[in-house]
């Protein structure tokens, strides 16, 4: 709208996949400001009244379309959710594990987001990684693999 483009962080670690709240007002994020990647909420666009939300890693945060709960991938790979009070200041409550998920964070990964969630929060579109699957054989040309099998039992 013709405004003057202006940072809302600027610090020595790495931010990344940002999300701002439905109602414009707080902006969740990833950082790895305490040597690990954690979720950050904050004021948008003041910046203010910032609150760690994981606490043993996170990532991929993303918001309840009500504003009131935050979901985040956790360091086991769990899909975690977190109440936010946007009040006059930020609260969060407890992380409670929604699901168990087989979500892929291999590297090269790592700045993608892996699911979506429903505005209700009540649905989960997961890209989950195969890593425990059974492999898949692919048999290409079966059908004279096959044909050369019954010749020979044929000519028996």
């Amino acid at each position: 709208g013709g405004g003057v483009p202006t940072a809302f962080l600027s610090t020595s670690a790495n931010e990344y996949a940002g999300r701002l709240s439905p109602d414009g007002r707080a902006m969740a994020y990833t950082s790895d400001e305490s040597g690990r990647p954690e979720v950050y909420v904050q004021r948008f666009p003041s910046g203010g009244d910032k609150i760690q939300i994981s606490t043993q890693g996170g990532s991929e945060p993303q918001w309840r379309g009500d504003g009131k709960a935050l979901f985040f991938v956790g360091a086991s790979r769990a899909l975690t959710e977190v109440s936010i009070a946007p009040d006059s200041r930020l609260t969060a409550g407890r992380p409670t594990k929604v699901f168990d998920s087989i979500v892929d964070t291999s590297p090269g990964t790592i700045h993608a987001f892996h699911y979506a969630v429903s505005a209700d929060g009540q649905h989960f579109f997961v890209d989950v990684t195969t890593d425990n699957a059974a492999p898949t054989n692919v048999v290409l040309n079966w059908q004279s693999a096959l044909a050369a099998a019954q010749g020979k039992a044929g000519s028996r």
